[in-house]
């Protein structure tokens, strides 16, 4: 099946919730949609093969079987590593678009290989430097939110553990203070939720999760050198204390984030 020909498919499938035509095999039908994963048509990637693809997946309408078989596709090196490094290239909605259906994945299946995917996830994760969110004629790249969606199944999954839990927050840190992007799509919010999962995952003892956030500094120096990294913590941290706020979280590590936020930033 070629581009077209999916795209014309998924496009009447559209019209009756995705459901699969008898005469088109389902596995067929996710092998093709996972190679065009990251296709630069908005509409063909979002609107079709996104939708459709969490949808099926959702609903079971492809097996156990097969759905394990996209998580591999997916963790590979043809798509979430796929030209990973590279910077304001195409090759991001591959990346990106892969880790929300791995996101998807994680949530539903329970019998994965956990410490494989969240080492492949992390290591993506450290290494992506495309940090665009919306691009013109394209659309969303956003690799920094849709990793946190990823990161949210991960911190969810009852094979979590403290050291997973611990890699991810190490992570967050990491982009949530990065200083040569700034981030202006929602990225805040969305990693601010994904740090609100791995919190509530019991896992991780108050002193660690207090360590966590006084990790958090402002960066000194001449304004322009370090105004987008300080925005960007100022933001992270700003959402997450609302957040937990907002589900009567522990008084105790909100008062840390609000001391870091008021004394650092």
């Amino acid at each position: 099946m070629n581009r077209q020909e999916l795209k014309t498919l998924l496009l009447k499938m559209k019209k009756t919730n995705f459901e699969i035509p008898k005469s088109v095999d389902a596995n067929d039908l996710t092998n093709n949609m996972v190679k065009c994963i990251g296709d630069i048509d908005p509409v063909f990637r979002d609107e079709l093969i996104l939708s459709c693809l969490w949808t099926l997946i959702e609903r079971d309408d492809v097996s156990i079987k097969q759905q394990n078989v996209i998580l591999k596709d997916l963790l590979s090196n043809e798509h979430l590593f796929l030209g990973l490094g590279e910077i304001e290239h195409d090759t991001v909605f591959n990346r990106t678009f892969s880790n929300l259906i791995i996101g998807v994945l994680v949530a539903k299946l329970e019998n994965i290989n956990y410490t494989l995917i969240v080492d492949r996830v992390l290591d993506y994760g450290h290494k992506e430097l495309d940090l665009r969110g919306y691009v013109e004629c394209k659309g969303w790249a956003h690799s920094t939110a849709h990793l946190a969606d990823v990161l949210v199944s991960l911190a969810a999954h009852n094979k979590a553990t403290a050291q997973s839990l611990k890699m991810m927050l190490e992570l967050i840190h990491k982009k949530t203070t990065d200083n040569s992007f700034t981030y202006i799509y929602g990225e805040d919010e969305r990693m601010a939720r994904a740090t609100e999962v791995i919190f509530n995952n019991k896992n991780l003892k108050e002193h660690e999760i207090a360590s966590y956030i006084k990790k958090f500094k402002k960066i000194e120096g001449e304004y322009l050198d370090c105004c987008q990294g300080n925005f960007n913590a100022k933001n992270y941290l700003r959402s997450l204390y609302f957040r937990l706020r907002k589900i009567n979280y522990d008084p105790q590590i909100v008062k840390v984030i609000y001391l870091v936020l008021t004394e650092e930033f």
